[in-house]
Formats: structure tokens, C-alpha cells, sequence
């Protein structure tokens, strides 16, 4: 499929690795750029691409390997970045290939059994719009038509929204349910992985001016949503001020977070790296 370029986008991107983990297990990316490590920031307007990729991948906690699977993930989606402009049963096939090679890797080396990764992603083309989400990394998009909406799934335990039975469940910071678990991700540690279902959205590039937001649960865990809705409808996106409030809110897990803006304002910033 032939796409145009397209443009231009400001954008902001930033990861951190929190005050309480160890090391940072996320990797991050937007176009070429690649974000990880103990602290990594991006502030740019982009000219335009044919199909420009941005990824928030969440390497599992706790697990070994978060690390290597989340710059993993992100190498191969990016090494595949032309598929995502095809239909969503070649994105399907694309994704499903990548989990397989992790689990494959994790498999050579008993030192990463268990590493995995989450998922949020957006691929932007002329004309569409390619979500993607596995895990409990989240999309949120505004435009004029639909308003602020979380375009992504959640993909945790049932139960984390039937109230709160367990001692382990609860409200966190923004006053959703906390649930430590994700029901799926790329790679895991379980003995009989069900085949991934990613959830994947696809929807015509609004034509009117929009925001997206992608994030890992370290910001939402800890920021509430009327702050992301701010983030969105700011004149200059500042993904580093979500960071910040994370912290501000005990920054317990690594907080990454990538906001795109497409037409009206788009011109307002100079790129700055």
C-alpha cells in the first residue's frame, strides 16, 4: 500500500526510570528516535513521514529480562514498520511473529525466562490512524468529532473491576482499579501462554486538527485523567511535566509518556533534542 508523507507533528516524548525501581524497563519510540535508560527526553516538530511509528513498550516488572524485552519489541516493530500500513489481519500476523521470537529468545536463555513486555502504539499514515495495545499501556486521542477518549484496552484481571475482594486490589492515585497484573503481554512467564490477541483499532486520520497521548501505567497509576486532558489541550506539549507529576506522586514504577499533536499548532515549537 502507498502512503504519502505527511505533516508536520510536535511532539513530545519522555522516559524515567522513577524513584523506586531499580532501572528503567521501558523502552520508547518515536520515528527513528529511540528512548530508554535512567532518564530520556524528546521535544521536536517532525516535517512529515510516509508512516511515522510511536511506541511506549513497558517491560514487565519484577521480571528478568524488562529490559532487553521492551528494546526488543520496539527494534522489531520498527524493523516491520512498512506492514502497519497494510490491513489489520497483517498487523495481526506481524505482531504474532514478534511475540514468537521472544518467547524463542527467552527460551535460549534460561536467564530471561519470564521477561516480557505491554504495548501501546500508533503508526500514522495520510490516512489512517493504526492503535495498537496489549497490556495495561494506554492510548488516549483527542479531536473534534469524538472528544478526549482512551482508544486502547486494558488488558487486566476482571475482577480488578468488580470492586475490591483482594488486599491487592484497590484504587491507585487517579481513582481507577489497581490491579498488579496484566492478563497479556509479549513473552511472559506463563507455562501455557494463550495465542496473543492484540487489540488492534484502526480509524481514518481525523481531518480536523489531534492529539494523542501513549503512555505506560506508571503515569496513569499516579496522574489523574484531568491532567492528561490538560497535557493534550496545551499549546506546547510537555511530556516531561507529566513525568514530573508522577514523581511528585511517589514515581513507584518507570513513567513514560509520548504526546503527538497533527494540525492547528503543530508549527508553534522549534525542534529542540
Amino acid at each position: 500500500m502507498a502512503v504519502e508523507p505527511h505533516g508536520p507533528f510536535q511532539v513530545s516524548a519522555a522516559t524515567h526510570r522513577g524513584l523506586v525501581r531499580a532501572s528503567n524497563e521501558d523502552t520508547i519510540a518515536v520515528g527513528e528516535w529511540l528512548g530508554a535508560g535512567e532518564r530520556a527526553e524528546l521535544t521536536t516538530v517532525l516535517a512529515g513521514a510516509a508512516l511515522m511509528p510511536l511506541i511506549v513498550a513497558d517491560g514487565l516488572g519484577g521480571h528478568r529480562g524488562g529490559d532487553i524485552a521492551s528494546r526488543f519489541l520496539v527494534e522489531q516493530l520498527l524493523e516491520r514498520v512498512h506492514l502497519f500500513a497494510e490491513d489489520t489481519l497483517e498487523v495481526a500476523k506481524a505482531l504474532t511473529e514478534i511475540d514468537a521470537a521472544l518467547v524463542a529468545q527467552m527460551l535460549e536463555r534460561p536467564d530471561l525466562q519470564g521477561m516480557g513486555s505491554t504495548l501501546a502504539a500508533a503508526f500514522v499514515s495520510t490516512d489512517t490512524l493504526t492503535i495498537i495495545n496489549v497490556g495495561d499501556s494506554r492510548v488516549y486521542l483527542t479531536d473534534v468529532q469524538g472528544g478526549f477518549r482512551q482508544v486502547s484496552i486494558d488488558d487486566v484481571p476482571a475482577r480488578s473491576f468488580q470492586g475490591f475482594e483482594s488486599d491487592t486490589l484497590g484504587l491507585n492515585h487517579a481513582g481507577r482499579p489497581r490491579s498488579h497484573s496484566v492478563t497479556q503481554a509479549f513473552g511472559g512467564s506463563s507455562p501455557k501462554r494463550r495465542q496473543l490477541q492484540p487489540h488492534i483499532f484502526r480509524m481514518p486520520s481525523p481531518k480536523s486538527a489531534w492529539s494523542m497521548l501513549l503512555c505506560s501505567d506508571g503515569l496513569t497509576d499516579l496522574v489523574q485523567e484531568q491532567a492528561l486532558r490538560d497535557a493534550l489541550s496545551s499549546p506546547l506539549l510537555d511530556a516531561a511535566k507529566l513525568v514530573e507529576m508522577a514523581l511528585e506522586s511517589g514515581g513507584t514504577d518507570n513513567i513514560s509518556v509520548i504526546l503527538v499533536r497533527h494540525g492547528a499548532g503543530s508549527k508553534a515549537q522549534n525542534p529542540t533534542g
